[in-house]
């Protein structure tokens, strides 16, 4: 699936063909002001177009385009939500989550002539705060993506309903001393966040990865102005062409069975078009001529009737809003409705400085034109005075009438929500929650059809289910006040609001912010409070928790002496992080928590939870500590420890100085610790080492030294865990860094990991001396220096860094936290620098990494024979249930288990496969009763419809009866998340605190996930896929899996230790019932090493989806430190990436995506668009000609021993022998040539084995043409 918040994020369209969108941007003589207000006469000659995404989004958006010889300009105008309230992404050190506009740029590669921007792709992201982000993708010669160093300036504002930026790019940033007449590829996009959130492209493309599916832009000299945008409604219907000179122009639009056509005139050509049945959705198509019949523009969109409403933001939902700041006598309403006054209202002073509130006192004021909406939300801040004494306090309420009236209102002891007169009796709801005098309080009333929710504080308190239906037309309208009390900020809302909208509301202006968390697994409340404590009193706050009636279940002090100090400037700010365990398991039930001040008792912060015991928590499953096939007994041999193909040598320092893979040491010079200082740099000193723990499956170490103690951790799969303490004492360095140098021969690629996928790069390591690879060159969303993975090495050996956060370490401007460092003499190191400035080191100071030898295990028995995801022929045959409709479970992608919890879906599944009949009658069952559940336990199903669970169903049982005639040796394996969102499972009101927006596999979610896992591997499943298992930010430090620094910030953590345990008890799992293992990790371009390492089969490359040549995807080299599997000893597959086009174009494609995978034994899988007869055809080729069999030998183009060998270098060829007959694997990254193969020895005969095409032998050479970016199948016989 792959994570959805990407930097680079795939765009999923509509099917308008790719490309063929053209557009003329007009050189402009006089360059606009960028001053971010959009004036209409300095853009009146650049090209403009309105209306984003496809089907074009309702909200409108425009965006102009124009140049002159020194700079791209572009604007773009987007209406905003109402109140202009704009997305900003919460903790994100970048801005692509922002409310933005977005940009990719593909200008003419064979004119640029600046070096630094002759290659590649750029990428802008522009955000509403005006923050950039800038990243040059594909940079050539082997470079990872990078940032784009484009000095772009840029202005915006948000007024009078919309945003409006101004940008104008160099030309220099795009390569070109001067800009001139040429044909670019351009996306432009509006990134819409706030709901309802949409990525939305002003033009079509299959990615966003993908630039030659852009559209055409044509930057032109003496060229009209050419709009394309709104006509007064929602719908860019009007076209006009703008010149100097009277121009004649030819229109054409076409809408369904519609056509008009004709010409226009003048030197402000117009035209606007009608929808033929604007009632219904369509797709349109504008072409724009000039008199040569020269395409000005031509553009294709879908559309669909513009919705009653286009927002979803709270504030969109406005009915009635009262602030009370037009003094007592004039109290009214947006929209101009009067209130009418029984009794004067006073004004008093607000909830908030220089603001005021209505102040009832026994009077009263009704608005007889704004009526409740059902469902709807009525929400204010109320402060009484004093106690109630006698009768009830009314805070609001509908006017009367016969048919129905209701209103809440405070008693002695309780609120009241009452409905009464309504047909079906008389209802109330009555809260033991109310307000407390002398304090505002925020009190909000969702109103449902048939359900009423009472919240106090941001918190639901209550809740009444009712016997008859609300019906808002015959209501009465709303009266405010009955009573004394003051009240501030009422707002009505036409939908009910969501708690997270009402907490928001409730808390947002506290004397303190933050979260009270419940976390079942610690049973423990996790405190994260940011306060002023000259607003508190100095008497401390009180944590209490109650039960639904109000009883006391648990109470304690909170002290600010725990407190963290983040003043700045003259602000007195702390920050608390505090885990208060509750010592006694509470009854299973619904709880309130509430955080008061001890001296005033006015309750800051307060919230609902739940508890409920699950039988999966703490389980054990998976956790016996035994040796997991295929890995072998550790030992120990002096100061050598041995696993799996690998050897460690650890010297006196606690770090290895040799280390030997498959037999070869390819450690340069020990791994070592230096200091510097003053320039100079020293050896960390050597002490003595000593085993402290030898195990089959751990061996144990402690090396102590005058200066930094190491305790390493040898474990079964080759990860060495070192726990290095720095200790006060004669070293005070300017900086500490750690090296891992390894020889040259072996330093040839590399793959660096940070936060998330698709922007790790990968490859050949990068050419000069000294460093060639810094750390901050990875684009991340919450870290910027630190990296927590990098590999180096050879097609068969390596070594790998790792950590699982920065805990510890010292950064600097200067320098990057992570290296690859190039010596003299071609030797690599990976360069940790741990503390990156000069410090006081009073105390011990601790950094835990670890070090990974590759390859971690061997490659499977018999892997190449091995068959998945189309269900060839093969030694072995896996299919998978590729997502959770097909395994039964409509929640959410990492849900666990078949709905109902009815593991018989799974067993029929079982049966399908074992026996090849499916049971349509169970089937038919099934479907009924999922039709019938309710939403919350089918809540895809009910979104998407009964069809879409109808097609899942039917497809996943006769994906497993395909299995049928290889049941004996099938894998039929399921698809789970490993991080995603989790509000749909049904477990997420317990464990939303601790689970919070998106899960990990740790902790509690992990105890869940395996014991899920063991009931579907019991029910008959043989596998499972893990999606989603790159590197991810969590903040919960409560559960060990982030950390606080000195500062008192949240650090984030990044699953290391986590993830590597959970596919460690996934193995045990399987080991123990007896299942040959088949685990498939789908990294997507996060290859890590130590997390993944139990797993059978990685999967990577979904990425850079399109029709497109795959070779301007992925480079051999690239693929080559990523894909092969060979490091990780993992069955190799890739998605196949292949979307859109017709039948010949996808033939094409997947002709291209086998060049690019054969050469390197790596098999698509998850079928998509690739040409399965073609993909066929070739697997049963190299499968009878027998590469799975024992006698037959493969050899890597890019191995001195391939008896093969081309004499054009781009096209790899890679060669499979048995006896006397090779089977020639040739993959072309070249243009079309003649190939000739230079084979060792003398050849008997060859042939096209696809084709069986008889090809031309010259003694030892074999002759035929190849067309570009194709493959070839050559079977020959050798003398």
């Amino acid at each position: 699936m792959g994570w959805k918040k990407s930097v680079c994020t795939l765009f999923a369209g509509a099917a308008i063909s790719a490309g063929a969108a053209e557009y003329t941007v007009p050189e402009m003589r006089t360059a606009p002001v960028i001053d971010g207000r959009i004036n209409e006469k300095e853009w009146k000659n650049a090209l403009k177009i309105g209306g984003a995404g496809n089907p074009v989004d309702p909200r409108k958006a425009e965006v102009f385009l124009t140049w002159d010889t020194a700079n791209l300009y572009i604007a773009v105008r987007s209406e905003t939500p109402p109140r202009g309230r704009l997305v900003t992404a919460p903790k994100a050190i970048n801005i692509v989550m922002d409310d933005s506009v977005e940009f990719w740029f593909d200008p003419p590669k064979a004119s640029r002539t600046v070096e630094q921007a002759k290659f590649g792709e750029f990428q802008l992201i522009a955000s509403h705060t005006g923050a950039l982000f800038q990243q040059h993708h594909n940079p050539g010669y082997g470079l990872p993506a990078r940032k784009w160093l484009a000095d772009i300036k840029a202005a915006n504002s948000v007024h009078d309903g919309v945003w409006e930026i101004e940008i104008a790019i160099p030309a220099q940033a795009f390569g070109y001393e001067k800009l001139s007449e040429g044909d670019w590829k351009i996306l432009p996009v509006r990134n819409f966040r706030t709901e309802p959130g949409r990525q939305a492209p002003f033009t079509p493309c299959s990615s966003f990865m993908d630039s030659q599916s852009y559209a055409n832009f044509k930057l032109r000299r003496n060229a009209p102005a050419v709009s394309c945008s709104y006509a007064g409604g929602r719908l860019p219907l009007r076209v006009e062409a703008v010149s100097p000179k009277n121009e004649n122009y030819e229109f054409e639009f076409r809408s369904g069975n519609t056509v008009d056509s004709g010409k226009i005139a003048g030197t402000e050509a117009s035209r606007i078009f009608a929808l033929p049945a604007p009632e219904k959705a369509g797709r349109i198509k504008i072409t724009l001529r000039n008199s040569k019949k020269e395409i000005l523009l031509n553009r294709e969109f879908d559309y669909k009737p513009v919705p009653e409403r286009i927002w979803f933001t709270p504030e969109s939902h406005i009915t009635v809003e009262q602030d009370f700041e037009n003094g007592a006598g004039t109290l009214s309403c947006p929209q101009g409705m009067k209130g009418i006054c029984r009794k004067e209202i006073a004004s008093v002073p607000g909830r908030t400085g220089h603001t005021s509130a209505g102040h009832f006192k026994n009077g009263s004021v009704e608005y007889r034109d704004a009526k409740l909406a059902v469902p709807g939300n009525l929400s204010f801040w109320v402060r009484t005075d004093e106690p109630l004494k006698t009768g009830y306090r009314r805070f609001f309420a509908s006017a009367f009438r016969s048919s129905g009236y209701l209103g809440l209102q405070e008693h002695q002891g309780y609120m009241l929500l009452f409905l009464h007169h309504f047909k079906g009796g008389n209802q109330n709801l009555i809260i033991n929650r109310k307000p407390v005098p002398g304090q505002w309080t925020h009190l909000s009333v969702n109103l449902n059809p048939k359900r009423v929710e009472y919240y106090l504080n941001g918190v639901k308190y209550a809740e009444l289910d009712l016997k008859f239906e609300l019906e808002p037309e015959k209501l009465g309208g709303l009266v405010l006040g009955g009573g004394t009390f003051a009240m501030d900020d009422l707002v009505v809302y036409d939908r009910t609001l969501a708690p997270n909208e009402i907490k928001a509301m409730a808390q947002g202006e506290s004397k303190l912010s933050g979260e009270l968390s419940w976390y079942p697994s610690l049973n423990s409340m996790v405190l994260d409070i940011t306060c002023n404590p000259e607003k508190l009193g100095g008497s401390g706050m009180l944590l209490r928790i109650t039960d639904s009636q109000g009883k006391q279940h648990f109470s304690t002090g909170v002290s600010m002496k725990k407190a963290f100090d983040i003043s700045a400037g003259k602000k007195n700010m702390k920050v608390i992080h505090e885990k208060i365990p509750l010592g006694r398991v509470l009854a299973e039930g619904r709880y309130f928590v509430s955080l008061s001040d001890r001296g005033t008792k006015e309750i800051l912060l307060e919230k609902e939870f739940h508890v409920k015991h699950y039988p999966w928590l703490g389980n054990r499953l998976g956790r016996k500590d035994r040796i997991l096939p295929p890995f072998t007994p550790l030992k120990a041999e002096g100061q050598t420890l041995s696993c799996i193909l690998r050897d460690y040598k650890i010297g006196n320092n606690g770090m290895p100085e040799e280390v030997f893979a498959k037999g070869r040491q390819i450690l340069a010079s020990p791994v070592a610790l230096h200091a510097v200082k003053d320039g100079k740099t020293t050896p960390y000193p050597a002490g003595k080492i000593r085993i402290t723990k030898q195990t089959p499956t751990v061996i144990e170490y402690f090396a102590e030294t005058s200066a930094a103690d190491v305790k390493g951790r040898l474990e079964q799969d080759g990860l060495l865990r070192l726990d290095i303490r720095f200790k006060p004492g004669e070293m005070t360095p300017d900086r500490v860094y750690l090296d891992i140098p390894v020889k040259k021969e072996f330093a040839t690629l590399f793959h660096a990991v940070g936060e998330h996928i698709r922007a790790n790069p990968a490859g050949f390591i990068p050419s000069g001396t000294g460093t060639v690879f810094k750390s901050r060159s990875i684009p991340q969303i919450h870290i910027s220096n630190f990296i927590p993975y990098l590999w180096i090495g050879d097609d068969e050996c390596g070594i790998s860094y790792a950590a699982d956060w920065d805990k510890g370490w010292i950064h600097s401007k200067e320098r990057d936290a992570v290296e690859l460092f190039r010596h003299k003499n071609g030797d690599v190191s990976i360069r940790l620098n741990l503390i990156n400035a000069s410090f006081p080191q009073t105390k011990d100071r601790e950094i835990t990494i670890a070090l990974m030898a590759s390859p971690v295990k061997p490659m499977p028995e018999g892997w190449r024979g091995w068959s998945d995801g189309y269900g060839f022929k093969g030694t072995r045959v896996a299919l998978c249930l590729m997502s959770p409709p097909y395994w039964g479970s409509h929640t959410g992608w990492c849900s666990r288990y078949p709905a109902f919890h009815d593991f018989t879906y799974i067993r029929k599944l079982a049966e399908a496969r074992d026996t090849g009949r499916v049971d349509s009658a169970f089937i038919r069952e099934w479907l009924a009763r999922v039709d019938n559940a309710p939403k919350a336990e089918v809540p895809w199903v009910k979104s998407y419809g009964l069809e879409y669970a109808s097609r899942h169903v039917n497809a996943a049982f006769q994906r497993a009866k395909a299995l049928y005639p290889y049941k004996d040796h099938s894998v039929l394996y399921f698809y789970t998340c490993d991080s995603d969102g989790a509000q749909g499972l049904a477990e997420y009101p317990v464990f939303q605190d601790e689970w919070n927006t998106g899960v990990g596999v740790f902790n509690s979610y992990q105890d869940y996930a395996i014991w899920y896992l063991d009931k579907m591997l019991d029910a008959g499943m043989t596998g499972v896929y893990d999606d989603n298992t790159f590197f991810r930010s969590s903040y919960s430090w409560a559960t060990g899996n982030a950390y606080i620094d000195n500062n008192g910030m949240i650090q984030p953590g990044f699953g290391l230790w986590s993830n590597r345990e959970y596919r460690k008890r996934q193995l045990t799992l399987m080991t123990e019932r007896g299942l040959e293992p088949w685990i498939t990790v789908h990294h997507t371009n996060a290859n890590i090493l130590p997390t993944l390492g139990f797993a059978t089969n990685a999967m990577g490359m979904e990425w850079k989806y399109g029709i497109h040549d795959f070779q301007s995807r992925f480079t051999p080299d690239y693929i080559r430190a990523v894909c092969q599997g060979l490091q990780g000893g993992f069955f190799p597959t890739v998605l196949d990436g292949i979307i859109g086009g017709d039948r010949e174009k996808r033939l094409w494609a997947t002709r291209t995506m086998l060049a690019c995978l054969l050469p390197h034994e790596i098999r698509p899988t998850a079928p998509r668009g690739a040409d399965s007869v073609l993909l066929r055809k070739v697997h049963d080729t190299l499968y009878d000609f027998g590469i799975g069999r024992n006698d037959c030998v493969y050899t890597a183009y890019w191995n001195p021993e391939n008896p093969v060998k081309s004499s054009d270098s781009g096209l790899l060829v890679s060669t499979y022998r048995r006896g006397r007959k090779l089977m020639i694997v040739c993959g072309s990254y070249t243009g079309d040539i003649l190939a000739e193969l230079k084979c060792r020895g003398r050849i008997v005969s060859a042939k096209n084995a696809e084709t069986g095409t008889v090809l031309r032998i010259d003694g030892d050479r074999i002759i035929f043409p190849v067309k570009k970016h194709d493959f070839a199948l050559i079977e020959a016989e050798m003398e």
